[in-house]
Order: structure tokens, then sequence, then C-alpha cells
């Protein structure tokens, strides 16, 4: 939100699809880990006769890192010697956390070597999020936000020293920042709207609609949108995945008997905020009827210090 100092905040969005939405503080900050792997929890260690260990992954403190060898020769190991994890062309490493935390950076030290580390520094691509590697620095950075992401090696060093060799992905130090929040989560803060649309009293969020436009829905999905308490076709209906998903959402759409706009809102109640630091945060998606990519619904998000049943008094520009 942009401003937090309204005593009364109404909340209206217009778009396709909603399937919750949270308003809470966001007071946690930023946490940074930095350390070496000597300092990590192997999981599952096997001992090989080198005396390093062929290992699934590892985890620190709330971060758990799991790895896979996927198509590759040789499994992910563990220098007993060098204290240096190594994960080899095409295997993978995804990293997430067990307390709900956002992963926000990682960065990985990339140690010189024999045969690894930086000599066979392989392309290193993500999930999500983007990887930057830097080969004078000797680091790959990963940044996005997410509870997990999946890295992949590639096949070849294209970054090491020793060009076109067979490529892998060698750490020996870690630097992870997160962010302590996540949706529908609180963390200890203050929730002050949380809505899923999983239980029929969502009207107590959002007790107010409007049909701005006044179009009728097309046949091909009127059913949809009909109260079968009221006879008449909403602008905004709970939907669900199917008839037997227990996964349900609030969904409006702009499929009409006649072509014309869409303009139809959703009001939430009043929501008190006191002070700086609340994060309203929904998820939405616009979905394509008929695949045309140029029909898809957007969304626009306002605020305003008052309450109103008046269509004239909403607002107009949104934020």
């Amino acid at each position: 939100m942009k401003r937090s100092d309204f005593n009364r905040v109404i909340v209206a969005i217009a778009m396709m699809l909603i399937g919750w939405l949270h308003l809470l503080a966001d007071d946690l900050a930023k946490t940074t880990n930095f350390f070496t792997m000597d300092q990590v929890m192997l999981t599952n260690p096997e001992t090989d006769q080198y005396g390093n260990s062929y290992v699934n992954g590892f985890t620190y403190n709330s971060l758990v890192v799991s790895m896979s060898k996927q198509s590759g020769p040789s499994k992910p190991l563990y220098n007993n010697n060098n204290k240096q994890i190594c994960l080899y062309a095409t295997g993978t490493m995804t990293l997430s956390t067990t307390d709900g935390t956002m992963l926000e950076k990682v960065v990985f030290k990339i140690p010189p070597g024999n045969g690894n580390g930086q000599q066979n520094l392989a392309s290193i691509t993500a999930s999500e999020g983007v990887v930057t590697l830097d080969n004078t620095a000797w680091t790959v950075t990963w940044s996005g936000s997410t509870s997990e992401v999946t890295l992949t090696v590639g096949a070849k060093s294209d970054w090491g020293t020793e060009y076109g060799k067979s490529g892998c992905f060698v750490v020996s130090v870690m630097e992870v920042t997160s962010i302590k929040h996540k949706i529908g989560i609180s963390f200890g803060q203050t929730v002050l709207l949380d809505e899923t649309f999983d239980n029929n009293d969502y009207n107590k969020s959002f007790p107010l609609v409007w049909d701005g436009d006044g179009l009728a829905p097309h046949s091909s999905i009127s059913s949809i949108f009909l109260s079968a308490s009221t006879g008449s076709y909403q602008p905004w209906w709970i939907l669900r995945d199917s008839n037997t998903s227990p996964n349900m959402y609030y969904g409006s759409h702009s499929m009409y008997t006649e072509p014309g706009k869409s303009n139809d809102w959703m009001i939430s109640v009043p929501v008190k905020i006191e002070e700086a630091g609340f994060v309203l945060s929904f998820d939405a998606q616009s979905y394509c009827m008929y695949m045309d990519e140029s029909k898809q619904s957007s969304v626009s998000l306002y605020i305003t210090d008052y309450m109103t049943d008046n269509p004239a008094d909403l607002p107009k520009t949104p934020v």
C-alpha cells in the first residue's frame, strides 16, 4: 500500500480470478546467513574409497538443500579434505526453507582446485529468478523471491578456466539472504485481512460487489455466475477448479452476449491501519477461455479512506 495513515481503508479489486488475499504487518527484517560447507549437516552421507561422502543434500538452520545427479555420471559429493560440495554436470540443487521464509539472494563462492572448482565451472540455470556468474570474483549469485528454487548445472565448463570440459558446480562458501514473511502465514505479525475464499463466509471480508458494465454473460458461462437464491447473474462469484475440488476462488469474467468492456467490482470491509509497515498481497490469474492472449482481463487496485455503496463515489485512479 502506498499509504498507511488511513483510519479506514477500503480495498476494491477488479480482475479475473482471486485465490487468496492477505494483509499483514511486514515487520521482520531480512536475514543473511554466511557459512562454509564444513558447518552444514549432510543428508544421508555415504563414504567413498577416498574418504569423501556422496550426499543427497545438506541443511543449515532452516535452509534445506537437496541435490541429485539426474542424468549425469556422478553423484553429488562432499569433499572432506577441502570442505566443498561438488555437484556435477546436469545435476540439480533445490533450495527451500522449513520456516516459511522467502529466499531473496544466494551467493555461492567457487573455490580454486585441481580438475574442478574454478577450472570446470559450468553454466547454472534456475527454475525461477536470475543467476549471475562472475568468473573474476568466482561467484555464482541467484536472486529472486520464492520459498523454493532449483538450480541446474550445465553439461560443459562454459565459465571455467578449462573451457569445454565436463561441467561442475563446486561450492565452498554460501551467503543466503531471506525475508521472513510468506503469504498466508503471519509468523507472529498482525493480520488485518485474510481471505482464502474456501469457506462460505467470504462475504464477511467482501460484503459488496458491483456490476458496473450491466452486460449479460454469454450463454456458455451464464449458469456459472447465476445465484440460485436471487435468480440473478453475479459480477463476482465463487468458483472452483472442478466439481470435486476443495480449492475455491472468487471469479469474474468478460465474456458477454454483446461485446463490451468489463467493469465489475468487489469491495472489502473497512480495515483499520494505525501504523506503517503493512503489506497487501493477493494471488490472481487471468484465464483465456479460447486461448486468445489478447483477451486477458486486467487487474486494478483502489484504496479509499471512506466506505460507500454508491457507484458514483468509487475511486477513479488505481494505485
